[in-house]
């Protein structure tokens, strides 16, 4: 699994990424890290969604935020259960 830096990428990454046996390219629909809250796409989360997370010092307050997602009747779950 590959996720493009600053999720910037074209076909000439695709194929080095492909060439290095790297069969999935994962782009999100939301960040919740470093104390913003960005979603892509109008309106709240939706089922499916992927969300992106940094392991920084200021995860602690990032995670309610999108947590809050579970009020609307969404639970977070692994990425990797849903790659094929």
């Amino acid at each position: 699994m590959f996720r493009p830096p600053y999720f910037a990428w074209n076909a000439d990454t695709l194929q080095a990424a492909a060439d290095c046996g790297i069969r999935t390219a994962l782009t999100v629909d939301a960040d919740f890290s470093r104390g913003a809250s960005t979603i892509w796409h109008p309106g709240l989360l939706q089922p499916g969604d992927v969300v992106l997370m940094h392991w920084t010092d200021t995860l602690a307050t990032d995670l309610p935020p999108a947590l809050a997602a579970d009020a609307a009747g969404l639970k977070p779950a692994g990425l990797v259960d849903y790659l094929r």
